[in-house]
């Protein structure tokens, strides 16, 4: 693993996509309040997420790229926990061995150059920002995750994706408070505004104004690359003065489908564009933004991946 001062410097890194719907469209494997973490107690599925985990990764590899992983924990929190009958006791070695074997994974890979990200995801439906929680009670609810992450030895926290600007500043302040390197990602709709209301540059600003120890920089997760790019133009044109806040964006997992997430959400199949069309759309955004880690959320496959990693490497040679 590389230096967590590289992955600031770094001009261009790829990242793993979609898992989540990979497991439960492509693999069958329905839901559990867990999510992929559910799957590390049970051999034959843990086994079968770190070939997922591992492909990925190999890719990166093969590109000669460096590699942005992230852990299996978005619902491995104390809310989900008790949902999957855990004792609550259990957070910290679900957590710990979530980055135990993302790590196992991704070193089967072979990849030299590569950062781990520890995940948290909002304490709601990311879709549905009623469900999220105040800045203060975010803190308390999400700090112990965040420690149980740092305390594993992960590169730097993660929180995504984000549909809700106070829970944002409250997770900021989490990870913040473990003196990790921390990455705040948010949900964003093409309108240029989160699920909650909140304009992409305030809700951005806030991370910055109202936290002390300051992001590493900021993603955008969970959105076509097409409605990233509209999403930061309106933004943009709304209100001129966040644009400043607006370039923090470094970081773009992007899903396979301009689809919003209400049309995802009731999708009963894989929904993406061809992996070509995808990874067009992807260096657009990329080149619009200047972002330095492109990546895949939901709908991406590895094909999809591919195709991404394709277009980068061509640019070296």
């Amino acid at each position: 693993m590389a230096p967590i001062s590289e992955l600031v410097a770094v001009d261009t890194a790829i990242s793993d996509g979609a898992r989540e719907t990979v497991v439960k469209y492509q693999l069958g494997i329905p839901d559990n309040p867990l999510l992929l973490a559910g799957l590390l107690d049970i051999p034959d599925q843990r086994a079968m997420l770190s070939q997922i985990f591992t492909e990925y990764a190999s890719i990166a590899a093969r590109a000669g790229m460096p590699y942005v992983a992230s852990t299996p924990t978005r619902h491995a929190a104390p809310d989900y926990i008790e949902a999957a009958g855990r004792p609550a006791e259990d957070l910290a070695r679900i957590n710990a061995d979530a980055v135990a074997f993302t790590r196992q994974a991704v070193n089967a890979s072979g990849i030299a150059e590569w950062w781990l990200g520890g995940v948290l995801g909002p304490r709601g439906d990311a879709y549905e920002p009623g469900d999220s929680t105040g800045v203060a009670r975010a803190v308390r609810y999400h700090s112990a995750q965040a420690e149980a992450l740092a305390a594993a030895g992960v590169d730097f926290l993660t929180a995504l994706p984000l549909p809700n600007a106070d829970e944002a500043v409250g997770l900021c302040l989490a990870m913040a408070s473990t003196g990790m390197p921390y990455v705040p990602g948010f949900l964003v709709g093409p309108d240029g505004r989160l699920p909650d209301g909140t304009w992409l540059g305030p809700a951005i600003a806030r991370c910055y104004e109202e936290v002390t120890h300051l992001p590493l920089h900021i993603a955008i997760v969970c959105v076509h690359p097409d409605n990233f790019v509209a999403a930061r133009d309106a933004a943009s044109k709304h209100d001129p003065g966040t644009n400043p806040a607006i370039a923090r964006i470094a970081r773009l997992k992007a899903n396979g489908s301009p689809l919003s997430p209400t049309e995802l959400a009731g999708a009963t199949q894989v929904v993406a564009d061809a992996p070509d069309e995808w990874a067009d759309a992807m260096m657009r955004a990329r080149d619009e933004a200047d972002l330095q880690i492109v990546g895949g959320c939901c709908g991406t496959s590895p094909a999809h991946m591919q195709a991404l990693a394709d277009r980068l490497d061509a640019e070296d040679e």
